[in-house]
């Protein structure tokens, strides 16, 4: 729903060739799967997710009509900002702008899976996947219910996390992909309301993500050829992947200090990749440049840089990169457009640093 409050400090528009329609609230409930996350006592119960989704308006080169939205749902927002030690007030006094122009059905784009961070909200990451479908992309985010710290449904009720303390992760990644093959199924079988009209491809999808998050995104890859490419933001990595690696294309996106001599998984997935692999670092760089926080900064005047590293790199231009290669990735696997930046180290972008690559297959 549209806030009521003036808008405060609004995200930029993003700056593909599309305007974006966001679906904030999309419930899906999988009766095929019992609730195992929900607190002591709970009685039986689907799993129920929420899920946002950003369409482009293809038929559209500019919006009419723009609509401020909360980027966090005021329910949640401070429950965020205590848990990550964001000033309280700061999120809530943001503004996303939504193209309230309902899609027409020769929208056919490709579809894209997104998941978040332990614990973290799907909403977080807004702006940055209002980006990234600006140039063509249909892009479902996922809460992750239970894990993370707050979901509020749309009958008001707030499900809270019962795993925010929990120091082992690997239990996790399971629940996190049958989250993330139900939303699939579900676009599949035509479930998903606001896609209803729309046909998209859903034997070949991107899948991409945050921390655990990017590392939910790899594991996908292992055993589902449907997830055509797979993008890790800066996620160490769990379960199968290691053992198994996989043979469709990987991007992984580091912050400063994160390779394969740090972080073990990112080497042993590395060493079993059987197809197109490409693995960048942003300098400088910290862990949640993978998020929105980064240009939050910038929007907020720096108050939030003692979260982000010692000498962050510019917000904005932080935000870029992580959108530009991220998309480039995406284009060349399911689009079949060329490499791009994706190719070579680039004197336009000298942030960015070429740790490994491999390219034993491609399109």
């Amino acid at each position: 729903m549209p806030s009521r409050r003036s808008p405060q400090k609004a995200f930029p528009p993003p700056p593909g060739p599309y305007p974006v329609k966001i679906h904030s609230n999309v419930e899906l409930v999988d009766h095929y799967r019992l609730e195992t996350l929900a607190p002591n006592g709970s009685a039986p119960q689907p799993r129920h997710i929420m899920t946002s989704i950003f369409q482009p308006l293809t038929h559209l080169r500019n919006c009419t009509q723009p609509v401020a939205n909360e980027y966090v749902p005021s329910a949640v927002v401070t429950i965020y900002e205590q848990f990550f030690g964001i000033p309280i007030g700061t999120i809530e006094q943001l503004q996303l702008y939504d193209c309230d122009v309902q899609p027409t059905p020769s929208n056919e784009t490709q579809l894209l899976l997104f998941s978040p961070a332990f614990t973290a909200t799907r909403f977080a990451y807004s702006a940055e996947l209002q980006t990234i479908a600006s140039w063509g992309y249909t892009i479902i985010s996922v809460d992750h219910t239970y894990e993370a710290l707050a979901v509020q449904f749309p009958d008001g009720h707030i499900a809270y996390s019962t795993v925010s303390n929990s120091t082992i992760y690997d239990p996790f990644v399971p629940i996190r992909l049958a989250d993330l093959k139900f939303v699939l199924e579900s676009v599949k079988a035509g479930e998903v309301r606001p896609l209803q009209p729309f046909k998209l491809n859903t034997n070949r999808v991107g899948v991409f993500g945050h921390s655990m998050g990017g590392a939910t995104a790899i594991s996908a890859l292992v055993n589902d050829t449907r997830f055509a490419a797979g993008a890790n933001h800066d996620g160490t990595m769990y379960g199968d992947v290691l053992k198994l690696g996989t043979g469709a294309p990987v991007l992984l996106m580091a912050s400063t200090g994160h390779n394969q001599t740090e972080d073990p998984s990112w080497y042993d997935v590395w060493q079993r990749l059987r197809g197109w692999g490409l693995q960048l670092q942003i300098e400088p760089s910290s862990h949640q440049l993978y998020s929105d926080l980064q240009l939050i900064n910038k929007i907020v005047g720096g108050s939030l840089a003692g979260l982000l590293g010692d000498d962050p790199i510019d917000g904005t231009r932080a935000f870029e990169l992580m959108c530009k290669y991220t998309v480039a990735f995406f284009d060349h696997f399911l689009k079949g457009k060329g490499e791009g930046v994706l190719n070579a180290p680039s004197s336009a972008y000298p942030e960015v640093i070429f740790e490994n690559q491999t390219r034993q297959a491609s399109l």
